[in-house]
């Protein structure tokens, strides 16, 4: 998402989330093959954000 913006905005979103990189479709990848495996079989009902930070900071 971060592609389409200007390079200044773009790095401004960067520096606000907590851990300073942008997320890549894989480290979303591996959060939902853990949610849809055994390991998590207790996480039912909730919100799970992937944001870096974002709106925590």
């Amino acid at each position: 998402m971060l592609r389409s913006l200007p390079q200044e905005v773009a790095e401004g979103v960067i520096a606000a989330q907590i851990v300073q990189h942008p997320g890549r479709p894989e480290e979303i990848a591996e959060y939902v093959c853990f949610l849809a495996g055994d390991s998590a079989s207790l996480a039912v009902g909730s919100t799970h954000v992937m944001d870096g930070g974002y709106l925590t900071h």
